[in-house]
């Protein structure tokens, strides 16, 4: 679904893309203060869903070695 609204992802496995939760209301886009989205936690989501979410690919083999 989340690869329907947002194409670029098409270029990325599900398996890696990530939703995250604020930990509190001030977490800012960079940096600390998110929670990663466990798939058992995504029924409660619909009773209690955050303001925000953050969507991002997590790093796949070697991906963080070429960057460096």
């Amino acid at each position: 679904m989340v690869q329907q609204a947002f194409p670029i992802l098409n270029e990325y496995p599900p398996q890696r893309i990530e939703f995250l939760s604020p930990e509190n209301k001030d977490a800012k886009i960079e940096g600390e203060g998110w929670s990663r989205i466990l798939d058992a936690t995504w029924d409660r989501l619909y009773r209690e869903s955050p303001e925000r979410l953050k969507v991002q690919v997590a790093d796949g083999p070697g991906d963080q070695q070429a960057s460096e």
